[in-house]
């Protein structure tokens, strides 16, 4: 009989596996492998189906019986005839159950597991699983770009001082005279008298510049214009602003001429 799975023929278990040679101790229920050592002596092969102690079937026995009847050798021949039907018969059912017993190991051996190695089945190697490293989720530092600053634009440089003539410099110079004696002038009143032929005698355009390159506070001027009137005599307010405004007084505009009397307190 082939190795595999057979019905346990101990009777202890559904089935036992048979090497080839022996019965080994690994035994299945309900698809379950364990481990039960046989405690029988079995057969050589489980196929065999007849006892060895049995002696061989058709064995006649010999007739030791002396000489007898007649009668009695017709009944001894018709019970030898019926023993030799009943030999025959034992021949043919034994020969049936043989291939019946081959058809149940045959059947067993379908209907058991179809299982591996035993000792693969009953005996499971532990493995260990070397842990797995994950990846690292730690997230690469991004490096920021730089920022670099916008150019800054160049302060802005002032214009090249004009080169002035020497007669807007001297129109100039005359014009800061003017303005230092502290009796107060208007830009008009101021730029007549440096152009007037009665005055410095400057070109229009020499004492135009002259005047604008002192950069003077007109209202400030106006201020004091309009004190040194009420030093002389006294003025009203309207009066005032009229001689500080007209072109025929200081020549200020009407805001400086406002601005200037309001300084003096009147």
């Amino acid at each position: 009989m082939a190795a595999g799975w057979h019905a346990d023929p101990m009777g202890r278990n559904e089935f036992r596996y048979w090497d080839g040679s022996a019965w080994t101790d690994h035994v299945s229920n309900n698809g379950v492998v364990g481990s039960d050592p046989p405690d029988l002596a079995p057969p050589t092969d489980p196929a065999a189906g007849v006892d060895a102690a049995e002696p061989p079937t058709g064995t006649t026995v010999p007739n030791r019986a002396g000489p007898r009847r007649k009668w009695l050798w017709i009944v001894g021949t018709a019970v030898g005839t019926l023993l030799v039907i009943g030999v025959v018969g034992a021949i043919t059912g034994g020969s049936d159950d043989s291939s019946s017993s081959n058809a149940s190991h045959s059947a067993d051996a379908t209907a058991a597991p179809r299982a591996t190695e035993p000792s693969t089945l009953a005996t499971t190697a532990t493995t260990t699983t070397p842990p797995t490293t994950a990846p690292p989720t730690t997230t690469p530092p991004t490096t920021t770009p730089p920022t670099t600053a916008p150019p800054t634009a160049p302060p802005p440089t002032a214009p090249p001082a004009p080169v002035e003539t020497p007669g807007q410099a001297n129109a100039r110079r005359s014009a800061e005279q003017y303005l230092s004696l502290g009796n107060g002038f208007s830009r008009a009143g101021l730029i007549q008298q440096l152009s007037s032929s009665a005055g410095e005698g400057f070109s229009l355009e020499d004492a135009t510049y002259g005047v604008d390159a002192t950069h003077t506070d007109w209202n400030a001027q106006a201020c004091l214009s309009a004190k040194g009137y009420l030093k002389l005599e006294p003025f009203s307010h309207a009066g005032l602003v009229e001689q500080l405004s007209s072109e025929y007084g200081e020549q200020y505009t009407p805001d400086e001429a406002e601005y200037g009397v309001t300084c003096a307190g009147l």
